[in-house]
């Protein structure tokens, strides 16, 4: 038994050699789509692995609010709740606060931004899963701690060989010491911050009433539930505890939820989430595509063997006549696509290596590859039997029951429903590539059109930075305070000196094309009762000079002009302001009061301009009331415009005032264009991975068309041989053999565009602004496969209407 399989493996790579050109399609093809199944199934594991590395993870939730009538959820939790909550509700085990943001590292006179760092209370690291590998976490229990925790990987890159237990560094000018060291966090966590600090440890004095005012929403709440408890009721007495302290959370019905720790990165339902978000649509889709990618490239393998060993039919016919079995015949045939399926293995693995760092950037992932993890291997062993079951079986059990005369004939008459077979596989290839086609132009035509809404912007031309506090927290009107904003007010009268600026202004943290924080305005306008819910618009705190920065268009009324000290109660709108807030004409001169506190006079002004509607947000969601307000604090961000073509130079002006003016902090800034890229990368991804999706699938389809030709021509190569000796033109044969494949791909288009239309329809009804889909975008998908299909069938049709004839017609 071991001396024949040894024989079939010889003989089946001599074959193998024998047919070199066939044998790179065939591997080739089927390692390019198991390279990309291979990358696609470790991705989902890792998204689907996500925070299970915390031991308990069902039993851990976070603890949100939202209205009972509305779907917006807010995930920050005042810090008292964290010392109230486990006291009040006896389900609750334990309870672990945290929030993060930025910190200046200062080290070696050297100081820089680390963004990658946790403030904790002690219990987080109960809670959570952590390694510590140096040192302990029991400094977290001191008040007062000037300890900090930090991962190996960023001990290597602070401290290189050293130990770093001791090592001391400034964390926000305040000295601290590292007191522990932990493994390097899975990437695939919420929480995969490098650096964890006590809680309170930067915390002024001024800032430290946080802790115990109700009011003060700014941390993740963590709760350990008992398992036995109900989340419902739980849910419930927390909500009594919060309407019992919380100002107007009862009147405005506010509601808590408890979210487990293994649902939060699938939640949607956060406003300005500071966690990560996946997406399961995604890895559905991405999921079902390379499954079609694999199938596709399956079918082809199929067509191509069947093609390849109809050369081989006298050897088959001889084996037959000295006695093979159609068993025998089966497992030679079924050894030899198993030798194609391990080599194609191989090169699989090859190419994910080379491809896994492009898929890493495309997809913001950390996945790794290595040959001696068991997933990996129990995914290669998985595709390896698959495949070998998709192309082996049917190829196997055709060739192996024809008869030895039909073989040495040299002609395979097919049965009706095999060659229908193999033609309802080939238009399902067309088919996917017809759609895969159509939808590559149409994901670029809509991007084409979201990069048009925001061309005003000219996005590459506009930076901006942070100023730095001089300290945590600035009372109002107090000296200091008037000193760091005449010192921001010297920074932006200094730029506006340098001649590659053209625009520069102030704003309260504001995006030019990503603000969507929608906040209550208790308005009532003059004329009208007030409200019975407050309206809800989105706010831009800015100064006069946003006009020139943001390219604004005024359809009715005035800017702001700095000079006039009415204006600082003034509002500018938008045109959707306008209609949802029912002003009637003449909008500009509408008067409006604002009560916020009691205890103080209300605020009134007066509409003096309104904006054409533009998009303060992505193309996905609609619209938004928006109103303009000069900001009476002059914030901390500035937003630069510069000058065409003098970026690098503005840049060097800008650093150059920043170090006069914040020296020995780093110099930071951020371009609009990579604002918008963060704003839209998931249909940039998308867009780029609907285009490596398009190319593959015409490749490998074109692989497939060119199997049936090779068969077809096989199989009426006498019939062309007779043609030309009766003086049929190279072109009138190409014709004949073409005719056929025109026709399985105009069926081909008739399926596909109604399955493309209702496919690209339900992309597109993502985006609340978009483009028409229109008939020639069909029209263009269908054209170019039915001229690459041509292209494909033409080639090899002309190199078998060339052949002599005389070849051809040889009797065997």
């Amino acid at each position: 038994m071991t001396i024949v399989i040894k024989n079939h493996i010889k003989l089946a790579w001599r074959n193998i050699l024998g047919q070199k050109v066939h044998s790179i399609i065939n591997i080739g093809g089927l390692a390019v789509s198991m390279a990309v199944v291979l990358l696609i199934t470790l991705w989902i594991d890792y998204e689907a692995k996500y925070d299970t590395h915390h031991r308990e993870a069902a039993r851990i939730h976070l603890l949100s609010h939202h209205e009972s009538n509305g779907d917006r959820f807010m995930e920050q939790s005042p810090y008292i709740s964290y010392d109230v909550i486990p006291t009040a509700v006896p389900e609750v085990e334990l309870a672990a606060i945290s929030h993060g943001g930025r910190v200046l590292i200062s080290m070696d006179n050297h100081s820089f931004y680390e963004k990658t760092i946790l403030f904790i209370d002690s219990n987080w690291t109960k809670m959570f899963s952590y390694q510590p590998l140096k040192g302990s976490f029991n400094f977290f229990k001191q008040h007062d701690s000037r300890q900090v925790a930090i991962s190996q990987s960023k001990a290597r890159q602070y401290f290189g060989n050293d130990d770093p237990i001791g090592q001391t560094l400034l964390v926000d000018s305040i000295p601290v010491s590292v007191g522990a060291v932990f493994a390097d966090v899975p990437s695939n966590s919420s929480f995969p911050q490098n650096i964890l600090i006590p809680y309170n440890a930067t915390m002024t004095k001024d800032e430290q009433y946080r802790l115990t005012e109700w009011g003060a929403f700014g941390s993740l709440l963590f709760l350990k539930i008992n398992p036995s408890a109900s989340i419902p009721i739980v849910s419930q007495k927390i909500t009594q505890i919060f309407h019992s302290n919380v100002p107007n959370q009862k009147e405005a019905d506010i509601q808590n939820r408890l979210t487990p720790l293994s649902d939060l990165y699938w939640s949607t339902e956060f406003e300005n989430s500071m966690l990560p978000k996946g997406n399961k649509n995604t890895m559905r889709v991405l999921g079902i595509l390379s499954a079609v990618l694999l199938l596709t490239a399956c079918i082809n393998f199929v067509n191509l063997s069947i093609a390849q060993n109809t050369t081989r039919n006298k050897e088959i016919g001889i084996r037959k006549v000295t006695g093979a079995s159609r068993q025998q015949l089966f497992v030679q045939i079924i050894i030899e696509i198993l030798l194609h399926v391990i080599l194609a293995t191989f090169l699989t693995v090859i190419l994910a290596f080379l491809l896994l760092p492009y898929f890493n950037l495309l997809f913001e992932s950390e996945l790794t590859l290595s040959i001696f993890q068991s997933r990996t291997i129990l995914i290669l062993i998985g595709l390896l039997v698959l495949v070998t079951v998709l192309t082996g079986i049917y190829p196997a059990l055709l060739l192996s029951r024809v008869s030895p005369i039909q073989l040495f004939k040299d002609k395979i008459h097919l049965s009706l429903n095999v060659q229908s077979l193999r033609k309802v596989l080939l238009i399902g290839q067309l088919v996917v590539a017809v759609c895969a086609t159509v939808g590559a132009i149409v994901i670029h035509l809509q991007f084409r059109y979201i990069q048009e809404q925001t061309a005003a912007y000219k996005k590459e031309q506009v930076f901006s930075f942070y100023a730095v506090y001089p300290q945590k927290s600035i009372a109002y009107g107090s000296p200091a305070e008037k000193k760091f904003s005449q010192t921001l007010k010297s920074v932006k009268t200094e730029l506006l000196q340098q001649h590659t600026i053209k625009h520069i202004s102030n704003v309260n943290g504001t995006s030019l094309i990503d603000n969507t924080y929608l906040r209550d305005i208790r308005y009532r306008w003059q004329g009208q009762p007030e409200p019975v819910k407050p309206y809800q618009a989105i706010t831009y705190w800015i100064d006069a000079d946003y006009l020139g920065v943001s390219d604004l268009e005024l359809v009715a009324g005035r800017w702001f002009i700095e000079q006039n000290t009415g204006d600082k109660h003034n509002l500018v709108i938008n045109e959707t302001a306008a209609k949802v807030f029912g002003l009637k004409e003449p909008v500009v001169g509408s008067n409006y009061l604002e009560h916020i506190d009691p205890q103080y006079l209300p605020n009134q002004g007066t509409i003096i301009g309104i904006v054409k509607d533009f998009h303060h947000g992505s193309l996905h969601e609609p619209i938004q009331p928006v109103i303009f307000q000069l900001d009476p604090f002059f914030s901390t961000k500035f937003i630069v415009k510069t000058r065409e073509g003098q970026v690098r130079q503005a840049l060097d002006a800008a650093h150059t005032v920043w170090k006069k003016h914040f020296p020995g902090y780093p110099f930071e800034y951020t371009f609009l264009d990579e604002e918008f890229n963060q704003l839209y990368k998931d249909d940039i991804r998308a867009g780029t991975f609907s285009l490596i999706f398009t190319v593959l699938t015409v490749i490998i389809a074109c692989l497939g068309i060119l199997g049936i030709a090779i068969f077809t021509a096989k199989q009426r190569t006498k019939e062309i041989g007779i043609r030309k000796v009766l003086g049929a033109s190279v072109s009138t044969i190409v014709l004949a053999l073409s005719k056929g494949f025109a026709k399985m791909v105009l069926l081909a288009i008739i399926i596909a565009s109604p399955v493309a239309w209702w496919m690209m329809t339900t992309w597109l009804d993502n985006f609340a602004y978009r483009i028409t889909l229109q008939w020639w975008m069909l029209v263009t998908g269908g054209l170019v496969i039915i001229g690459i299909t041509l292209v494909t069938v033409g080639i090899q049709s002309i190199r078998t209407a060339k052949a002599n004839p005389v070849d051809s017609l040889r009797d065997e």
